[in-house]
Parts: structure tokens; C-alpha cells; sequence
């Protein structure tokens, strides 16, 4: 046996154990897990994030100690193991020196995750994106995040990419409408993080089902407008998730959404997460995948496929299309022309 297949069969058994000791007394159980977290930490992206944890257990209010409770106590631990260690293990560390080592040796650089766009009707989507799960994972990448809509066509495919990679870490971002119908399909993928649009009616619904089937949770809203973003600075859209379950919750800022607004929402996340407000984990989307890649490699990109295959990448503070297409290039071709390295 290999050893990272040693070393994740000795994660699989310490986190599932620190998992059901968390569920009876949090504080503790979370101490003996950031002990634990030292040992196995070796890149810089572990460590900052261990660092991270230790600063929130030197304040015993913090609502995080409510939020990791609730968590654990209400979502399946086979979920809560697997996907934690995907990403936490297999990308953020496995994959995080296949990258630096893809980009040394090849000279262009390397997203640590890609954004795929499922939406679309295109009829040779699913060949595609199977080839380019498989040429990600050749290059480091284990983490992907699938926007499925509402369409049925897009969670199936979803499905089958988490399926075919069991190793990797999807986040899939779907419309309140599909979890009924898809409710136990997603519960036989433990490699999901499922995130809910809250920014459409009767996401309450859907959230009590994913709770109800014991489902690792979040929320999302794509801010495509004044006063979208104006709800979301003021604290107003984060207050009416609590209560209803779930984990985290992304910011997306649409191309419609004021700059002068969306240019805030790092700040005000960051603040968040400082001062742990919530009992609930707040993302930037854009802004946090970005400082991940940059921890990981020494020079941030962001990769997105949207649902005609067209490339489109994160700068400046806003989304910027590339002139490549998903059907036309092989992933390795399409970094190593728009991604150089100095």
C-alpha cells in the first residue's frame, strides 16, 4: 500500500472518532483535533488554516463552537469524514504539491480548483467534462465547484463527476427546487457539499429536507443587485439562514451588482469570520478561491468553464472571458496558454 493510502486510512479512522467526540463535547474534541490537524499540517495553506482554528478556541463564546456542534451532530459523519478529508487532505495538501511540482516542471500555473458551469445544453457537455475531471486530477486539481441551476440534466452530470472521483471534493451550487427529486441520489455521494440557492422563495423548504436526510449543507446568493448587496453588508440576509441548518454561506457578485458595493464583501466576510459573528461560515466566492490558490501557489488564478464551454477567469475585481473554449483545448493547453509563468 501506498503511503498516502496509508496516511488517508489513519485520517479516515482519527477523524471519524474526533467526529463522534465532538458531538458530546466540542470544545475539547476540537482541541484534540487541532492537535491532531499540527501533526498532519505540512503545507502552508494547513497551517494557516490551523492557525485559524486555535484562534477561535481561545475565545469560549465563540458562536463557531455552536456552529461545529450543530454540524456534527446533525449531518452524516461518513459526509462530514469524506468530504473533509478530500479537501482538507487530497486537495489541500496531496494535490497542493502535485500543483507547485506541474508548475515547475511545465511552466504554466496551476488553479487549485475549477468552477464548471453545468447549465448548459450543450450536447457534448458530459464527454467534456469527464475528460477534464480526469486531466484536473492528472494536474493536482481535487476541488470543484458545480453550479447546476435548476436543471436536472446538470445535477445528474454532477452526480457522475462525484461518482467517477470519489477522491475529490464537490461543492454544488443547485436551486431549491431540485433537492426533492434528487434528495437521495445527493445522500449517496459523500463527497458533496451541497449549497442552496437562498436567494430565490422557499429555500426553507429545501433546507429542512437536506437536514431532515442528515445532508453536509450551506447556502448561497448571487447579488445581482443594489439592493441585493445592500441586504447582504447590512447583515440582514446572513440573519434570515440561522435556524434553518447548514454550514456556510458564498457571496456571489454578479456582473449587475454596483462595484462600489460588491467591493465590499471581502471586508465585511473577513470581519465576520475575525470577530466569528455568526455561528455560520461566510465566504467571498471569488475572493477566498483566490486567497487559497495564492497560499498554495505564489501566483492566484481562477478557472471557470461557463455552460457553452467558453473560459473565463477572476481579475481585477471582476470575471474576464478567455479567448478558449472547453471543446477546442485539452485543460493541460488551455493553462499553458493563458496561465504562463514569468
Amino acid at each position: 500500500m501506498k503511503r498516502e493510502a496509508i496516511t488517508r486510512t489513519i485520517l479516515d479512522t482519527v477523524v471519524d472518532r474526533a467526529i463522534r467526540d465532538i458531538a458530546e463535547d466540542s470544545q475539547r474534541s476540537l482541541r484534540k483535533l487541532v492537535d491532531m490537524g499540527q501533526t498532519f499540517a505540512k503545507g502552508p495553506f494547513q497551517k494557516r488554516y490551523i492557525g485559524m482554528i486555535q484562534q477561535m478556541l481561545e475565545n469560549g463564546g465563540s458562536p463557531y463552537y455552536d456552529l461545529v456542534q450543530d454540524t456534527v451532530r446533525n449531518t452524516d459523519r461518513a459526509s462530514l469524514r469524506t468530504f473533509g478529508i478530500n479537501m482538507g487532505w487530497q486537495s489541500w495538501t496531496i494535490g497542493a504539491q502535485q500543483i507547485r511540482a506541474a508548475e515547475a516542471r511545465e511552466g504554466f500555473d496551476i488553479p487549485w480548483s475549477i468552477t464548471l458551469r453545468l447549465e448548459g445544453d450543450a450536447p457534448d457537455a458530459p464527454g467534456d467534462y469527464l475528460r477534464l475531471l480526469d486531466e484536473g486530477r492528472s494536474l493536482g486539481i481535487y476541488a470543484y465547484f458545480l453550479h447546476c441551476g435548476g436543471s436536472d440534466g446538470a445535477i445528474s452530470l454532477a452526480l457522475e463527476m462525484a461518482r467517477r472521483a470519489p477522491e475529490c471534493a464537490f461543492l454544488v451550487f443547485l436551486s431549491p427546487a431540485l433537492v426533492e427529486p434528487w434528495v437521495d441520489e445527493l445522500s449517496a455521494c459523500p463527497n458533496l457539499l451541497i449549497l442552496l440557492d437562498a436567494g430565490v422563495p422557499d429555500w426553507q423548504t429545501a433546507a429542512a429536507l437536506l437536514r431532515d436526510a442528515r445532508r453536509f449543507f450551506g447556502y448561497f446568493v448571487r447579488c445581482n443587485s443594489e439592493a441585493c448587496a445592500a441586504e447582504v453588508l447590512s447583515g440582514a440576509w446572513v440573519q434570515s439562514l440561522l435556524g434553518h441548518g447548514g454550514s456556510m454561506a458564498f457571496l456571489l457578485p454578479e456582473k449587475s451588482c454596483p462595484t462600489r458595493l460588491s467591493s465590499q464583501f471581502y471586508g465585511y466576510v473577513e470581519q465576520a469570520r475575525n470577530t466569528q459573528r455568526y455561528p455560520l461560515l461566510l465566504m467571498d466566492y471569488y475572493r477566498d478561491v483566490l486567497m487559497v490558490d495564492g497560499v498554495i501557489s505564489d501566483s492566484p488564478r481562477y478557472l471557470e468553464l461557463l455552460p457553452d464551454g467558453q473560459a473565463a477567469t477572476y481579475a481585477d475585481g471582476k470575471k474576464q472571458l478567455l479567448p478558449a473554449a472547453l471543446p477546442d483545448l485539452s485543460l493541460d493547453s488551455l493553462l499553458r496558454t493563458h496561465f504562463p509563468r514569468p
